[in-house]
């Protein structure tokens, strides 16, 4: 989808992610929303740009983990009482069941992994050997630069495959699916890393 009308632009955003208001930073008339999805796996894939600075109120963001990587420019958000900076190259974890809000600049681009939280969540269980006693949280802080190398060489295969590149069958979608929620639990820290 590409659109230079804001409720257009939330409208099919919040179909994606979830219900969410945007505050354009400068005139509205300069928007020029960018939305593609992609479903390589069981976990879409989501490329999006405004064009235009712009302040997000995303609410709870109720059963939604994202991995937001800035591709271009550079964003900030808070969630409760964390906050975090990142810029072009690097990607920011975002956890369910936070108060959410964003700031993009206007070249912002990001490429971004929506997990799937039942997956997430049961194979966190299964490596604790319990059920979970608390909501998974991830800290709100970029990845660090080993992992982000890692994650981006895994992701680009995803990516390249809308391009032309070997699908995925099914079982290796499920086996794909399951490593990158195994990389994310290993390698960046949550509330469950230290168990």
């Amino acid at each position: 989808m590409r659109t230079r009308n804001l409720d257009e632009a939330i409208d099919a955003v919040t179909k994606v992610y979830c219900p969410h208001t945007i505050q354009v930073l400068g005139p509205t008339r300069n928007i020029d929303a960018v939305l593609d999805v992609t479903h390589v796996t069981s976990q879409p894939l989501v490329e999006l740009s405004y064009g235009v600075p712009v302040k997000i109120d995303a609410g709870n963001f109720p059963r939604l983990f994202l991995m937001m990587h800035c591709a271009r420019g550079s964003a900030a958000t808070s969630q409760e009482s964390q906050s975090a900076e990142w810029r072009d190259g690097q990607t920011v974890p975002f956890s369910a069941g936070f108060d959410t809000k964003l700031w993009f600049d206007g070249p912002f681009v990001q490429k971004s992994v929506r997990l799937d939280v039942d997956k997430l969540e049961t194979l966190c269980e299964r490596w604790l050997g319990h059920s979970l006693d608390e909501p998974l949280r991830f800290d709100l802080r970029p990845f660090s630069d080993e992992f982000e190398r890692v994650w981006r060489r895994t992701l680009s295969y995803l990516w390249s495959s809308e391009e032309g590149g070997l699908p995925l069958a099914g079982p290796a979608r499920v086996i794909f699916d399951e490593f990158l929620l195994m990389l994310l639990l290993h390698h960046h820290p949550h509330n469950y890393s230290a168990e």
